[in-house]
C-alpha cells in the first residue's frame, strides 16, 4: 500500500517490475519519434480495454526548454 510522506504530502508507490517498452531499433526506420503517445491496452483473457498515455524521449537531443 502506498504511503504518504507527512512532510511533502507526496505518495510513493514503489512499483516493482514496471513494463519497459524498447523503442529503438537496428535501423532509423524502427525508432519511434520522441513525443507523447496514446496506447490502447486489451486484456487477452477478458477483452477489457483501457488507455494509457506515455512519453518517448530522446535523452541525447538538446532542448531550448525545460
Amino acid at each position: 500500500m502506498p504511503s504518504m510522506d507527512p512532510q511533502t504530502g507526496f505518495t510513493e508507490c514503489a512499483w516493482r517490475d514496471p513494463y519497459l517498452l524498447a523503442v529503438g531499433g537496428e535501423t532509423d526506420q524502427e525508432e519511434w519519434v520522441s513525443g507523447i503517445y496514446l496506447a490502447q491496452l486489451t486484456a487477452s483473457t477478458s477483452g477489457a480495454q483501457s488507455y494509457i498515455i506515455f512519453v518517448v524521449r530522446d535523452e541525447t537531443r538538446p532542448s531550448d526548454y525545460l
